[in-house]
């Protein structure tokens, strides 16, 4: 697997791929292996990516998932979103799909083109003549119109979800932006006024009877997942969308239980009501998501339950919603952002083994895969030219017979002859894996590559 890591002012690509990836790791207490890191912008011309990558992926890519977008609701002055990420951003992607000649293209886009509808909405539906509630949803509506018209890839296929929240058995979540933000706002309102209870919903034109669809993320994942393994959904647009709806006065009734578990009652905290010019100041702010809080209409989810029958979405019960907003209060509504603990790159050990640049893969006369779980790990095909490493590229490739499978720490225990091969494969600290030969024969080049980088770490040559 690649990513498209767009660096920021402070962090490098495989910079922000590491610290989120150590952040999971330490709440799932497991490792994962790090993916290929391609460093650039959706919205730069060839996604910003070098020569090198462009080639790469022609060579190595076979399917892409496009997700990334913008969730700014309104245009702010001087700013170009959400139309630069989700429209452009779109079409630059789709452009390069068809520079390297990718037709496997899958799209997330959202339940919510359908725009101010209120009819029942069928998976085969984007229509053009509809109003919108804000400017992501006509971004979006455009982007999904765009994958459509385009020549290539001729096989896209569109993922609608509605909103997404946190992850249904534990609440957990990377982004409290969508359904958190007006939230976020009652809580901190409530909080800074001393109030007993939030105000009520008739403030911003709400009743608590409408109905909003929300599906959790870990759902969502799944079944695209689950759609993109099936050869007969290509093509297809699917409603991710939840049959049984949720009422704004559950969401409202779990969102002052989850409040007064974490703070306690908030009245009890005695102060004085706000004044005139905050309650107008809040409802003005809120009434930015007054749209957002409206009834959603009815999603048709046909084809989802046709090609995914089997993953049907969970209930998002008083107890879920009440477990994903105390998620939220407790995290602040932000996700920490610790600078990833340091670590060596095991890729840097085995550049270190390949200075003559001029040798290709196609010199190689044998491959091992080799995948790395944890800090500073990730995957890579090294090319061994009579029991020698020649050559290396990042990525695997399943269908190759030598694969060997550990954790960085190991890894760096075995190079530094801290612990022998043979000893970490017994405790199953190294997995090593052979189809169709002896296994003895991935050992071998294993054990070729250490020797390599050790040479290599104490400047010597073979």
């Amino acid at each position: 697997m690649a990513v498209l890591v767009r660096p920021s002012r402070h962090e490098s690509g495989h910079s922000r791929i590491e610290r989120l990836l150590q952040n999971l790791e330490n709440q799932l207490q497991r490792k994962f292996v790090r993916p290929t890191v391609l460093e650039g912008s959706l919205v730069e011309s060839g996604l910003g990516l070098s020569r090198a990558d462009r080639q790469w992926l022609s060579r190595r890519c076979a399917s892409v998932i496009h997700s990334a977008a913008s969730v700014t609701f309104t245009s702010s002055p001087g700013s170009r979103e959400p139309w630069l990420t989700n429209v452009e951003g779109t079409r630059n992607l789709l452009e390069l799909c068809c520079d390297i000649g990718l037709d496997d293209f899958h799209h997330v886009s959202t339940a919510f083109v359908c725009g101010l509808r209120n009819d029942r909405i069928l998976e085969s539906d984007l229509s053009g003549c509809q109003s919108f509630k804000n400017e992501y949803e006509r971004s979006k509506f455009d982007a999904e119109k765009l994958v459509q018209e385009f020549s290539r890839p001729r096989r896209a296929t569109i993922y609608r979800p509605s909103i997404v929240v946190g992850e249904h058995s534990t609440g957990r979540t990377t982004s409290f932006r969508g359904l958190y933000a007006p939230l976020q706002l009652l809580i901190l309102y409530a909080i800074s006024n001393r109030l007993h209870e939030f105000p009520p919903l008739d403030a911003v034109g709400l009743t608590g009877s409408e109905e909003k669809n929300l599906v959790p993320v870990d759902w969502v994942s799944r079944v695209i997942w689950h759609l993109m393994r099936c050869p007969d959904s290509a093509g297809r647009t699917f409603h991710l969308t939840n049959p049984r709806p949720t009422l704004v006065a559950r969401i409202m009734n779990a969102l002052q239980d989850s409040l007064n578990a974490v703070h306690g009652k908030v009245g009890d905290w005695g102060a004085p009501a706000p004044s005139q010019f905050e309650s107008d100041s809040f409802n003005n702010t809120l009434g930015i998501y007054q749209s957002y809080f409206s009834s959603d209409p009815e999603f048709d989810c046909s084809q989802t339950v046709k090609f995914a029958p089997g993953i049907r979405c969970p209930e998002m019960d008083d107890a879920t919603l009440v477990q994903m907003m105390t998620y939220a209060i407790r995290h602040r509504f932000v996700m920490p952002r610790t600078q990833p603990e340091s670590a060596v790159r095991i890729e840097e050990h085995l550049q270190s083994v390949f200075p003559d640049v001029s040798t290709t893969s196609a010199q190689a006369n044998d491959w091992l895969q080799l995948e790395v779980s944890g800090r500073g790990g990730g995957a890579w095909q090294i090319g061994f030219l009579n029991n020698v490493p020649v050559c290396l590229d990042r990525g695997i490739d399943p269908n190759w017979d030598a694969s060997a499978y550990c954790s960085a720490e190991t890894f760096s225990l075995v190079v530094d002859a801290k612990v022998e091969t043979a000893d970490a494969m017994a405790r199953g600290a190294i997995i090593m894996q052979a189809k169709g030969r002896p296994v003895g024969a991935t050992v071998r080049l294993f054990t070729e590559l250490q020797q390599a980088i050790r040479l290599a770490s104490s400047g010597l040559s073979r």
